[in-house]
This record gives structure tokens, C-alpha cells and sequence, in this order.
């Protein structure tokens, strides 16, 4: 490792280092002058020691924000420096009067763009730059602190804050300039680490305050492997090792550039062959038998296909973080829907170091059978749409799932919108795709017309529009089912993020809706399923992102957030001219239950009743079959979770630890004597199967591994039989 820059003496122990200069600060740990404390500028008496250049300062600082700018906070005082005076286009340049350095450290409230190239102050010393501090996208002010050197202590200086920034955060905020014997905050350090193996590990605990990170390559800074802000902590204590692959990067030299405290230690990142899987797949809070990422943040499933024998799932991920971020594609395939084999990251956003990402948004797969694309030189491939984000939506292809190749130069469009689902369409020979839009009213005080739109193209380079859907919301999917599994009648459902479905004709350009929107099966905390294309046997799988909130909570220290729901088998049926939708947890879970069977019968549940004592929760199953015939509800306790269905509101009341009461009113019909509740529970979620299938419940439930009872319980009700089976776990470490 070599040192570019760091912060102040013994901070941490090297062989040898080079010493470049001290950088920002970060994370304001005192925002009043103290004591020996000097001065520089607080800007309560206009710009009377400063020279300005430009239109960006204006003639005197502002007192606030300005024109159109979010609300600026953090400065003291009345004054401070605004450069967003006409706007982010505008650009300047302010010179201090010379000081004296007195103070080891400079220290400055800024807020404003994350651009150390064209958005920062600097210290000249002798003629020389000896340090800068710059904006975090934020119009908060904090301090950034500058070591300027025990050896410069005497000399004289001065400041130039610099705004050469004419895009969005384009502007720079500066108040209180200090100099002072400790630092106000963090200081950036730059150091550099050979790429010597397949992952760099960064330590991470989930409750810090994120901070900025940028990781470039030494020798070509504009290629950038992360510009984020993460839970980084490299004070010696962590939650888990975020492990990046630079594989792509092997032999050459990585600049990172972050800020750290006195008492932390760069010498904690480093390189290794070893994936850090720590407990995995035994954490407490980790899914045996739902899929989870490795590590990180999960959401939305991607580019589900089947191909050559194993179905593939893309899916968002933030890769560095168990908060919300930046979106990659991460990926994982299966012989089986259920024992997942974890695959290297598909896709990567393309990171800038002086901005943010285009990140890469859901999408969708189709598989090119017989070459139709051109793309795979007469065989079969995988052919992708997807959102780029602040560029659009286009295609992608690959021969194999891996190595994915983007057609950049041919956007499917670059309007407001995302979530393209793209298909081949035989009869007219034609590609289609689906995407979400936001199409902007003419009257200002209404929003958006939410809505689909289908785009078609003969060759993927040249499409156009043919039809808008509206009320509509977010990752559109179609795909073409047979009605009550009659191969010879054929219809297609259309449905978004929420469920919202409707079923009718599609002709290759045109969507002709038969009937009304459908009753909905899915609810929960399940959202933005998507299902598999080229499936065996046109069987029409399904799988949703499980919403998840215990990464929020205190003390979570798993090295994830988020899950995906089981996969579904979903069967579309008609009768007397009203179409439904049926659910049921894929045929192949069957290979997960373990020898042994609990069964009961014939329970009376005038008072409650229990089924399973001190039992560890989970991974299990529960199939229970109820006489409802002259009850007005039952209920199961799980734990910590109580569950609640009432035959008159035909509806279910869900009870969790620490959260709000939940309320589902189902949307179709339940026989009135007979109920079966099936239950699939799991450390970190709870799935509830309606009446065969007729309509799903997901819900986060973290049971964790402790060990609980289940009872039952309702007045006039009986449990004719119930059976209970445990689940083994289908995860393994690989890679």
C-alpha cells in the first residue's frame, strides 16, 4: 500500500509511505469556535477581505438559499458564501487577503456539489496547493477540515473558493473558517492498494453515518469502480466485510479517496482471494429456504429466464450497503427455483468521480432461440432491456447469462420512465417492449398521467411507439397464459408493481383489454414481481421482492437487508366470463421437507389451543384445514405474530412485535364452512396461502432462530387436521 495522503501523526503504522497533501473533512463534531480557536472569515461583515472574479458570489453573501434552491442549513450566523446566485450555471472565484498560519488546522462549514475538481476551497502555501475541501451534495453545511502542517506553521497563506461548475450542484457553500489545533471533522485521505486479488474488503457497520468513498484506477482515473456513500468503519470494530470484485482491475493500482478520523486505520482495507462469507448461511436473520443476496441491499427481480437448464434471476442490488443505493444487477441461477448458486455482479452502474451513477434500473430478459437478434452468430442467446438510469432504457444481450454487452448507441427512447419489458413477438416478426412512463399534463397543478407504453422494432436499434395503457405504476410485465390450462386458448395479462392485472389480446402492437381489471392474489409487503420467461412447459413462475424493515432497527448487524417472496405457480382461470388469478408456492419446495411429519386432528377451539410447544419456528411448514361453518373468525399465534381471519369482512388482521396492525381485505370470495391457512415461515418472513392459493400474504416476520409456540384459537371453530413440517435450508457458500 502506498500513502498518498493521510491524517495526522501515528494515526496508523506503515512500512513506508509518500506524503502528498490533507484533504476534507467530514461529519462536524463541533460547530462552535472553541477556545484558541482563530478566526478567519464568519462573512457577518460582507466580502470585505476577499477579491471575487466571476457571477457566481454576487456583491455581498447571501443570508440563505437562493432563487430555487433547497433550503441551506448549518451555516452560523447571518452571512455565508452562496455561489448558486443565477442558478447552478453560474461560475467564480474568490481570493482571501493573506493570513497567518497559527494553527495546525483549517477548518470550514461547507455544503453544496461533490466535485473536488471544479467545486472546492483550497489553501495556498508558498505558491502551492496544500489542501482543499469540497461539497457532499447536500445543502447542509458541515466542517471539512485541512491539515496544513506542523512545517507550515508561521508562514503566510491565503483561501480561494473556486465554483467552475455550470451543472446540477453546481454551486458551493462556505461559512466559518477556523484555524484551530484539532480538526472540526474527518479528513480525506488518499492512499493508493495494488489489485493483487479478487476482492478489495471494506469493513462496514450498519448504524454509522455513511460516508463518502471513491475508488479509482491510479492510472485511469475516469475509470471508477465506486463513488457512494457507505457505512464504512475502519476503527477496528465491524458488522461485515463489504467485498467488492476487482478481478477486472488485477495488476493494476487502486486510488481510494474517503474520509477518516485520527484513530482509524486505512490499513483495514485490503485485498483478498477469500469471498467473506462470515456465518453465512446462519445468521440470525438469514432466509433458509427464500432467496437473499450475500450481502447488501435487495429489491426488485430482474431478467428472470430459463436457459439452457437453469433458471437465471437478476435482480437490484446495492452491493456496498444494507440502506438503499446505488443499483447494480446482481445475479444467481438454479437447477431447482430454490438451491441458488450466487453469481458475480452482472451488471455495474457507471460511476463518475466528480458526480454520481447511472445506475442500472429493473429491466427484463427474453431468450433469442434462434438468433432473431443476429446477435449471437446463428446460435441462442439472452437478449435484456433495462433502465439506464439519466440515459434511458436499452437492450443488452449475452450468449450465456455472463459477459453482458450493451447496445449504448441505440436507446429504446430516452423518455421520462423505466422498467422496459421486452419480448419477441413471432407473428409480426418483431421485438416489443413495455415500459413505465410519466407522461406530463399541460395543466400544471396535475400530476402525471401514470401509464404503459408499447414500443416495436424490427431490428433493436429503431423503435417506435404504438399504444399507451394508463393507471399504471412501475415495472410493467406481459406475458401470455392459457386459460384454465387449456393450451388451446390463449390470453395475455398485463400487470405492474402493485398487481393491478388485466387480461386480454395482444396483436404485436396493440393491447385489446377483455373485461375489467382482475381480483388482486397478492398481498403483503411483496412488491415489483416479475416471472420467468421460456419457462418449461409455458408454466408462468412468479417472484417478488419481500419489503423489509429490520435493517433500520437498532443493533442489525446482518450483512443484508431485503429478500425475495417464494416463487409462485400462477394459474389463470375463468368462470362465467370473469377471469381470476391462482397462486400456489412451486411444486419443487416439496424437495425441501424434511422427514417427518406432526399431524392433528379434530381440535376443538371454544378457548386456545396449542399445536407445537418451544419449537424453533423455523424453516418450517404449516397446513391447517378449519370448520368455519359457525365461526366469525380464527386466528393463529405464532410467537410473536398473530394472525386473525374474519369470515365476515373476509379479511386477515396481522399482529407483529413492535409494529402497527396490519389490515387485508381480500378481493375474492371464500367458502363459508371450509378454510385452509397454510403458512410458510422462515427466520425473516411469514407467508400465508389463502384458501388453496386463492390469494397470498407476504409479510416480514423476524423470528430469528428463537424457539416459540403456536396456538390457535376462535369461538365455534375447529381444527379438523393440521400438519407440520420443517424445511432444510437450500444456501450454501460458493462463488
Amino acid at each position: 500500500m502506498k500513502i498518498l495522503s493521510f491524517c495526522p501523526k501515528h494515526f496508523f503504522h506503515l512500512v513506508s509511505f509518500v506524503l502528498i497533501f490533507f484533504c476534507p473533512a467530514l461529519f462536524s463534531q463541533n460547530t462552535a469556535i472553541e477556545n484558541g480557536d482563530i478566526l478567519i472569515e464568519d462573512f457577518e461583515s460582507g466580502y470585505t477581505n476577499w477579491t471575487l472574479e466571476g457571477d457566481a458570489f454576487g456583491k455581498e453573501p447571501a443570508s440563505g438559499k437562493l432563487g430555487g434552491q433547497h433550503e441551506v442549513s448549518g451555516f452560523e450566523g447571518k452571512g455565508l458564501v452562496n455561489s448558486f446566485l443565477r442558478g447552478d450555471a453560474s461560475t467564480g472565484k474568490m481570493t482571501s487577503k493573506t493570513f497567518k498560519i497559527e494553527r495546525r488546522y483549517l477548518s470550514a462549514k461547507i455544503g453544496g456539489g461533490k466535485d473536488a475538481e471544479r467545486l472546492y476551497l483550497q489553501v495556498i502555501i508558498d505558491g502551492k496547493k496544500s489542501g482543499f475541501i469540497s461539497g457532499s451534495n447536500s445543502e447542509f453545511l458541515e466542517y471539512k477540515s485541512i491539515d496544513l502542517g506542523e512545517k507550515n506553521l508561521g508562514k503566510n497563506a491565503h483561501i480561494e473558493i473556486v465554483d467552475a461548475h455550470t451543472g446540477p450542484w453546481g454551486h458551493i457553500n462556505i461559512d466559518e473558517i477556523v484555524l484551530s489545533n484539532t480538526p472540526k471533522g474527518a479528513m480525506h485521505a488518499v492512499f493508493e492498494i495494488k489489485a493483487d486479488k479478487r476482492y478489495l474488503h471494506l469493513p462496514v457497520t450498519n448504524d454509522k453515518k455513511a460516508r463518502p468513498i471513491l475508488i479509482q484506477d491510479s492510472a485511469n482515473p475516469e475509470y471508477v469502480l465506486l463513488n457512494a456513500n457507505m457505512e464504512l468503519d475502519i476503527s477496528g470494530a465491524h458488522d461485515w466485510i463489504c467485498a467488492l470484485d476487482i478481478s477486472k482491475l488485477s495488476g493494476k493500482t487502486l486510488k481510494l479517496t474517503l474520509p477518516i478520523f485520527v484513530d482509524e486505520k486505512t490499513s483495514l482495507i485490503k485485498t483478498s482471494d477469500t469471498f467473506p462469507w462470515g456465518d453465512y448461511p446462519n445468521e440470525d436473520l438469514r432466509p433458509q429456504y427464500h432467496f437473499s443476496a450475500p450481502q447488501g441491499w435487495l429489491n426488485d427481480p430482474n431478467a428472470l429466464i430459463y436457459f439452457d437448464g437453469r433458471w437465471h434471476m437478476y435482480y437490484q442490488l446495492t452491493a456496498y450497503s444494507v440502506n438503499n443505493g446505488n443499483k447494480y444487477w446482481g445475479w444467481a441461477s438454479s437447477k431447482d427455483l430454490l438451491n441458488w448458486e450466487h453469481k458475480p455482479i452482472a451488471l455495474h452502474p457507471k460511476y463518475y468521480s466528480y458526480r454520481g451513477a447511472n445506475q442500472i434500473y429493473s429491466g427484463t430478459a427474453t431468450a433469442d432461440l434462434h438468433d432473431k437478434s443476429g446477435f449471437f452468430g446463428g446460435k441462442k442467446g439472452i437478449v435484456y432491456a433495462f433502465t439506464y438510469t439519466g440515459l434511458g432504457d436499452f437492450v443488452a444481450y449475452s450468449a450465456d447469462g455472463n459477459n453482458i454487452k450493451i447496445l449504448e448507441e441505440y436507446p429504446i427512447t430516452k423518455a421520462a420512465g423505466r422498467d422496459p419489458c421486452i419480448f419477441y413477438f413471432e407473428k409480426t416478426q418483431s421485438w416489443v417492449a413495455l415500459r413505465y412512463e410519466e407522461i406530463s399534463s399541460e395543466n400544471k397543478n396535475e400530476n402525471p398521467r401514470r401509464c404503459f407504453a408499447f414500443y416495436v422494432s424490427k431490428d433493436l436499434k429503431s423503435w417506435r411507439q404504438t399504444q399507451v395503457l394508463d393507471n399504471f405504476y412501475e415495472c410493467p410485465y406481459i406475458l401470455s397464459m392459457a386459460v384454465n390450462g387449456d393450451k388451446d386458448e390463449i390470453k395475455y395479462i398485463i400487470f405492474d408493481a402493485r398487481w393491478e392485472t388485466i387480461v386480454g389480446d395482444f396483436d404485436g402492437e396493440k393491447f385489446t383489454q377483455d373485461g375489467g381489471r382482475i381480483p388482486r392474489t397478492f398481498f403483503g409487503e411483496a412488491y415489483a414481481g416479475q416471472l420467468w420467461r421460456n419457462a418449461p412447459d409455458n408454466r408462468a413462475i412468479q417472484i417478488s421482492w419481500l419489503r423489509q424493515n429490520s435493517h433500520k432497527k437498532p443493533n442489525y448487524k446482518m450483512p443484508f437487508s431485503q429478500i425475495m417472496t417464494l416463487p409462485f405457480e400462477l394459474e389463470l382461470k375463468r368462470e362465467h366470463n370473469r377471469y381470476t388469478m391462482n397462486a400456489r408456492p412451486v411444486k419443487e419446495i416439496e424437495s425441501l421437507y424434511k422427514k417427518g411429519v406432526k399431524n392433528i386432528k379434530d381440535l376443538s377451539l371454544n378457548s386456545q389451543a396449542t399445536l407445537l410447544e418451544n419449537f424453533e419456528t423455523c424453516p418450517s411448514y404449516l397446513d391447517l384445514n378449519f370448520d368455519i361453518s359457525k365461526a366469525s373468525d380464527v386466528g393463529i399465534i405464532l410467537g410473536d405474530v398473530t394472525i386473525i381471519y374474519n369470515k365476515k369482512n373476509n379479511s386477515y388482521s396481522v399482529e407483529r412485535k413492535d409494529s402497527d396492525t396490519l389490515l387485508f381485505r381480500l378481493s375474492k370470495s371464500t367458502p363459508a364452512e371450509k378454510l385452509r391457512i397454510e403458512l410458510y415461515i422462515d427466520r425473516s418472513s411469514l407467508e400465508i396461502i389463502h384458501d388453496n392459493g386463492a390469494s397470498v400474504l407476504s409479510l416480514e416476520a423476524p423470528f430469528g432462530k428463537k424457539r416459540a409456540q403456536i396456538s390457535v384459537f376462535g369461538e365455534s371453530a375447529a381444527l379438523k387436521d393440521a400438519s407440520f413440517k420443517e424445511i432444510t435450508t437450500s444456501f450454501k457458500q460458493d462463488f
